[in-house]
């Protein structure tokens, strides 16, 4: 994989494949099981069947498995996402929108840190990125992180490394996107405290402090979006809330 710029564009190719097949907005989705999404399709209301049908200037990746709405039964903030950004770049305008999404539920940030191990999470990761933006030029690039339940239950010294994972896991995927400014939205927990989530306010301060210690991170508050009754997973009205903020910082 080559990275160059063009007129101010970060542009990833092939090295053999030095053409562009044309401009595109990205957005990289990762994290566990509320970046995949638990919200149905199914529940969403009369106002908002607009987005049971994807755009068709929208490329979905899971991984790097291309995907449809017509094949799944639950959205995660991607919907949302994409809908706030088709409202201002209508299909035959001759602009594209990219989204990867990279998720696995109950895993710990220390999971999604850099490995040499190509199986292991952040280096599926990456290979899904190049492989979905394999001769593109990318005219804005942005990384939504949407995790930290699971560790607020383990080890109180795992929970104290979160903000420097987080750092490391940030710095590491601008670096190895090309995109040194890349923007980041880190969604803050907000599920009430629990005898079983102890560590919580480690991590939720940790996700709050990245956006005064990085350049280009925003912390987002996920406070008021409403989820199922195990008080993690977001239900469509606050994965559509959520996404919406997370547009805000983003677009």
């Amino acid at each position: 994989m080559s990275i160059r710029r063009i007129n101010g564009l970060v542009c990833l190719c092939l090295i053999s494949l030095c053409g562009v097949a044309m401009a595109a907005d990205v957005v990289i989705i990762a994290g566990q099981s509320n970046a995949g999404g638990k919200a149905l399709f199914s529940d969403l209301a009369t106002r908002q069947v607009d987005m049971l049908t994807c755009p068709s200037n929208v490329r979905l990746y899971e991984w790097d498995i291309p995907i449809s709405y017509a094949n799944r039964a639950a959205f995660g903030v991607e919907v949302p996402i994409i809908h706030k950004w088709a409202a201002v770049n209508p299909a035959g305008g001759g602009q594209e929108l990219i989204v990867i999404k990279c998720w696995k539920g109950g895993t710990n940030i220390w999971q999604w840190l850099p490995h040499p191990d190509p199986t292991r999470n952040y280096p599926r990761m990456i290979a899904a990125i190049r492989s979905a933006l394999a001769g593109i030029t990318v005219r804005r690039i942005s990384f939504v992180w949407v995790q930290g339940e699971d560790d607020t239950w383990m080890e109180k010294s795992l929970a104290k490394k979160y903000l420097s994972d987080l750092m490391l896991l940030i710095g590491s995927i601008r670096s190895d996107i090309g995109f040194s400014s890349m923007p980041v939205a880190v969604v803050v927990l907000s599920h009430p405290f629990r005898s079983t989530a102890p560590w919580l306010y480690l991590v939720t301060q940790a996700q709050i402090d990245i956006s005064s210690l990085l350049p280009n991170v925003a912390s987002v508050s996920s406070l008021g979006c409403s989820k199922y009754s195990d008080q993690i997973h977001y239900n469509a009205r606050g994965i559509i809330a959520l996404g919406k903020r997370i547009y805000s910082y983003i677009k």
